[in-house]
């Protein structure tokens, strides 16, 4: 798997997992309040996806890496943090019943395996694919977070699928960068 489909399923993953089930059974979806924070977060974080992407191409060459074997660093990452999914879906965080936008973003979505997936989106296939991998990720995001909560069984279960395929999805890009390399 590489190119845009690569970039696109495998960031929608990984910024999909228990920490927007946990942010999801929060506050009150209909309340001005909650959607102010979720656009607020997912504003910031779309930011600083599209900002981790934008300092791919300097941070490699700085660096002295080639973007296979950046994609093949993140797809361990990416791969991890599914295990921690499949593992533990739930995440241990305790917070208040309305978190600020700082919590949510920082704590559960702002995480090393989105960050490395939008790099390394921006560097195998280019910053178009990039930009149209977080923007579909984070609007996705959106629509979990402002939706109606799911009973917690479905949410668990949910977790532990986005988990198997964030591991799948890694296990392929890994592949294809370590063919590349």
């Amino acid at each position: 798997m590489s190119g845009w489909t690569a970039a696109v399923v495998t960031m929608v993953l990984v910024v999909n997992g228990p920490g927007v089930s946990r942010a999801a059974a929060w506050g009150d979806r209909a309340a001005p309040a909650w959607r102010a924070t979720v656009a607020t977060t997912v504003a910031a974080v779309t930011g600083a996806l599209l900002g981790a992407g934008l300092v791919t191409g300097p941070l490699l060459e700085a660096l002295d890496l080639s973007t296979p074997t950046f994609r093949l660093g993140a797809a361990v990452v990416i791969g991890l943090t599914g295990s921690k999914w499949f593992l533990q879906p739930t995440p241990p965080i305790e917070v208040p019943d309305t978190p600020p936008a700082a919590t949510l973003g920082l704590t559960l979505l702002l995480t090393p395996g989105p960050v490395l997936a939008a790099m390394a989106a921006n560097g195998d296939a280019g910053w178009v694919a990039g930009v149209v991998s977080v923007l579909a990720a984070m609007a996705t995001v959106a629509v979990a977070l402002v939706s109606r909560p799911r009973p917690d069984p479905a949410w668990s279960w949910g977790a532990r699928v986005l988990g198997a395929l964030t591991i799948v999805a890694a296990v392929a890009v890994g592949i294809d960068s370590a063919r590349t390399v």
